[in-house]
């Protein structure tokens, strides 16, 4: 979050590159951290060539736009190469001829007058040169397996945090044994895309090094829902994932989505997230923390709950934790805006504070043997996790006075065939997915509640509809909503506001301050607050102006 707050504790951080597909450009604009891997060939040297699919969504009003292809094309006048369209997911494609080459890597598409900015459009096409993106697993595997165990490398550069390990102190007269006892650990951490990629590191049993020792003792993905990572595949995407409007169909939404092994009626698989790393004893200590939002559009029932929404016990060495009320892009530091293809307002619930605490808490449950606060998770035996379209189980607050009259959609999943292109999708195979229940505001039930959302200053949705002319009524990917409440009874009377006024809910500021503050420090005491960041909200509260 920008203030150092793992450089303060002590650790040590080590960034990794594992995405082959990013380019220089982009590194140097963005600071991103990639990396370079081999393109895979035949044998006798000649490139390797088949289909490959990308789905461009412009999102901008200029008619023609360009968009740059993961891979260059392998013919560019193959019957194979087709362009199609659609306004929104569940509508019909249909071919679209208004494009043509400007590269090998790109081409020009200009958008039917009949479609907006929001449209989807599919390009499959013949495609050569694939990277080998699975040598990502392999890159942090073997760094960090490195950083763990080895004193130096076999061209003798001596290992840079072997000073710090217990047992390898190479300068006595600094080295702190007390200190050097607790770099016994390493621990994953990922947010969005590379919580995904821990999801499917483990899965693929690259949590087990070449010589079968355990790589990751730790591992926190922050906002993976139940999804994994398109890395390990020919034509790979990394930087693709599944949302209701955007790149719905993308290789990693599938079967086993929980940690625990299940059997699954849908594909018929036996499998779990931890079922090949217990097999090798090489399972981590695994904190899995979601938003609201993940719920909706990254599936994150299927976490513990099975096709039909039956639950499943979470693992022992697995705690989970939903953030209540929270949209995704708030876990990823700077994405605050709202986007112009947004209806509403973003929801700017703040998580991080938790996150820092939780983090703390797996460090010790890890290094220390002390354990974590148990899951905090939604649970349909206690009717936390509902079905978002039946009224009765999801009933949102009036909202029609602030141009929310709607009905969200949520990111649907069926069994998914992705060796054919595009992908061959099973409609009469869908899986169960549940929600979190609301209260009356709107707001979620359960879950750890941040001082922000446990008093709350307006309704925090995890979902955002996209507005007219960006495939209206669609989900915005990535954002929630906040609505904020009326000042006075008059004022929501006026409106027909369900929800209570500011001056009914709080007497008045002061008495608002003293809320947030009783809240944080309860947090505080279930070891879901640091005390460090206990100022935090207090200065969040004595900002409020909503009175």
């Amino acid at each position: 979050d920008g203030r150092g707050f793992l450089m303060q504790q002590g650790y040590t951080i080590v960034w990794s590159g594992w995405q082959g597909d990013i380019s220089l450009l982009e590194k140097s604009k963005s600071l991103l951290l990639g990396t370079s891997f081999p393109i895979a060939s035949q044998e006798n040297g000649q490139s390797l060539t088949g289909q490959s699919r990308e789905e461009i969504i412009f999102d901008s009003q200029v008619p023609v736009s360009e968009f740059k292809l993961s891979y260059p094309t392998a013919n560019y006048s193959n019957a194979s190469n087709l362009l199609k369209v659609k306004q929104r997911q569940k509508d019909p494609w249909r071919v679209v001829n208004s494009w043509k080459w400007k590269d090998e890597n790109t081409i020009e598409i200009e958008r039917p007058k009949d479609v907006d900015a929001g449209a989807i459009f599919e390009f499959t096409y013949i495609a050569r040169d694939p990277v080998v993106m699975g040598l990502g697993f392999a890159s942090v595997r073997d760094i960090v397996s490195f950083l763990q165990y080895e004193r130096a490398d076999s061209q003798g550069q001596i290992n840079p945090v072997a000073d710090l390990r217990g047992g390898i102190c190479l300068n006595q007269t600094v080295c702190n044994k007390e200190f050097s006892a607790n770099f016994e650990v390493s621990i994953a951490v990922g947010v969005s895309q590379a919580a995904r990629f821990i999801r499917d590191f483990i899965w693929q049993d690259f949590n087990k090094d070449g010589q079968g020792r355990k790589v990751f003792n730790g591992a926190m993905p922050l906002v993976a829902g139940s999804r994994k990572a398109w890395i390990n595949e020919r034509f790979a995407q990394p930087g693709r994932w599944s949302r209701e409007h955007e790149d719905h169909l993308q290789v990693g939404d599938q079967f086993p989505f929980a940690y625990s092994s299940i059997e699954d009626p849908i594909s018929g698989k036996y499998d779990g997230i931890f079922q090949t790393c217990n097999l090798s004893k090489t399972c981590p200590r695994l904190m899995h923390i979601d938003g609201s939002y993940e719920f909706w559009h990254g599936r994150s029932s299927l976490i513990s709950n099975d096709s039909a929404g039956n639950s499943i016990a979470f693992p022992e060495n697995v705690r989970a934790y939903l953030l209540s009320s929270t949209s995704h892009v708030y876990f990823i530091p700077g994405k605050y805006e709202t986007p112009e293809k947004c209806l509403m307002s973003a929801n700017k619930l703040q998580p991080a504070s938790v996150v820092r605490a939780l983090m703390k808490n797996l460090i010790d449950w890890v290094s220390l043997e002390i354990p974590p606060p148990n899951s905090i998770w939604p649970q349909v035996s206690d009717k936390e996790l509902v079905n978002p379209f039946i009224t009765s189980e999801y009933r949102l607050p009036n909202l029609i006075p602030f141009g929310l009259s709607y009905r969200p959609t949520y990111n649907s999943l069926s069994w998914t065939d992705y060796s054919a292109i595009p992908p061959k999708v099973f409609d009469n195979k869908i899986y169960q997915e549940l929600v979190p229940a609301i209260d009356v505001d709107g707001n979620d039930l359960a879950g750890i509640k941040t001082p922000d959302a446990a008093v709350p200053v307006g309704t925090n949705l995890p979902w955002n509809p996209r507005k007219k002319g960006f495939a209206e009524g669609a989900a915005c990917g990535g954002y929630g909503s906040s609505i904020p409440f009326l000042a006075t009874k008059k004022d929501r009377l006026k409106l027909k506001d369900s929800r209570l006024s500011m001056q009914e809910r709080y007497r008045n500021h002061e008495n608002f301050v003293q809320l947030v503050k009783q809240k944080a420090n309860s947090l505080l005491q279930q070891r879901l607050l640091l005390k460090e960041d206990l100022l935090i909200w207090s200065d969040w509260a004595g900002k409020q102006i909503q009175f």
